[in-house]
């Protein structure tokens, strides 16, 4: 399957939400998480495999690590060691097939069937079978995980090249320059469109998110959104949503309109995969809390507090099989429906530190 954008999430949040299950660790996840047949696969020390409804460690791979940036596709796990080195495995961990000496990067990369895409320096590289398929110099640093849909790559530089580049052949099929910085917002393409927000033009004009069509690299519009940060782009429906500075907001998808009227006022810094599932709005938030919206007041429903200290940070979520699995900086952990209760009363703050003690976890 191409990794494209976060995939719709389906189901409610729990109305009255309880810690089912928490794994320890610092793992943090700012992209679509690596699910699977109500199996999360999760990278830290230990490269490990593990059942949503109750966090049961399944599969372990034997290689010590730490380990980043798991991703499957076409029934293949690919995670990054920390050397840089990348390695990929059976879907159970049982055997590695392959391994790579790749840079050590901040950013992971996207995949398609069994070839991975990733960024090093200025280029773009292919990945297939443990060998280079094709590398691509872009002249200036890509500072971001690159986007697939199967056809093409997508990228862009720091110094304001956007690219799609041909998924087996390599060659550049477009480019569009804008003298903008992009980097560190990773790219999405969905539906035949790419989403990929700049950091702006120093002195010139401040960040934006540009919607460009992903065949041809037409720019079909840009829209300033007034910080430089900026989640990753989350389309559903005709919005796009993301977070940026103390907000919260969508798009819209033709448009680009920013419905700024609508916005969700919040924590600074919700890069945490800002998006809908069922009648809900949630993200992640680098204050250490994941925050779950009415999707038609606006309102906050409740609140996850993994922790109050500076090293807290809610990366991402995703509603698997009933359950809200959210990745932080505490480890990965699930959340789910208090049997019988009624729902919790608007702004209910729901504590791990509180839920540890209660459940001896």
């Amino acid at each position: 399957m191409p990794a494209q954008a976060p995939a719709a999430a389906a189901g409610e949040p729990p109305a009255h939400p309880r810690v089912l299950w928490h794994v320890p660790g610092k793992w943090g996840c700012y992209q679509e998480l690596p699910l699977h047949k109500g199996v999360l696969w999760a990278a830290g020390d230990t490269l490990t495999a593990h059942d949503v409804q109750t966090g049961k460690e399944l599969h372990r791979a034997t290689l010590e690590g730490s380990w980043y940036y798991p991703v499957l596709s076409g029934g293949l796990v690919f995670a990054r060691h920390q050397d840089g080195s990348l390695h990929v495995f059976t879907l159970d961990l049982s055997r590695e097939l392959w391994s790579m000496p790749l840079a050590q990067s901040w950013h992971t990369g996207c995949a398609h069937g069994d070839m991975y895409f990733t960024a090093s320096g200025n280029e773009v590289v292919a990945i297939t079978g443990g060998k280079e398929h094709w590398k691509v110099d872009l002249g200036a640093r890509v500072d971001m995980r690159p986007a697939t849909d199967g056809v093409n790559v997508y990228a862009g530089t720091a110094d304001g090249r956007v690219v799609g580049i041909g998924l087996q052949t390599g060659e550049i099929a477009w480019e569009y320059e804008n003298g903008a910085e992009f980097g560190t917002t990773s790219p999405v393409v969905d539906g035949g469109t790419l989403f990929m927000s700049d950091r702006g033009v120093k002195n010139v004009r401040k960040a934006h998110l540009n919607a460009f069509d992903a065949q041809s690299g037409r720019l079909l519009w840009s829209t300033e959104f007034g910080a430089t940060g900026f989640s990753l782009p989350y389309p559903h429906g005709d919005r796009v949503w993301a977070g940026f500075g103390v907000t919260v907001a969508s798009f819209d998808r033709k448009t680009g309109v920013l419905d700024w009227e609508n916005r969700i006022v919040t924590g600074r810094n919700p890069f945490g995969q800002p998006g809908m599932t069922g009648s809900a709005i949630v993200f992640g938030n680098l204050d250490g809390n994941l925050y779950v919206h009415d999707a038609a007041t606006r309102a906050l429903r409740w609140r996850f507090e993994v922790g109050t200290d500076k090293q807290a940070q809610v990366a991402g979520w995703a509603m698997h099989d009933g359950v809200l699995i959210v990745t932080s900086t505490r480890g990965v952990l699930g959340i789910g429906e208090t049997p019988g209760a009624p729902p919790v009363e608007p702004g209910f703050v729901l504590r791990l530190e509180e839920q540890a003690q209660e459940t001896g976890r």
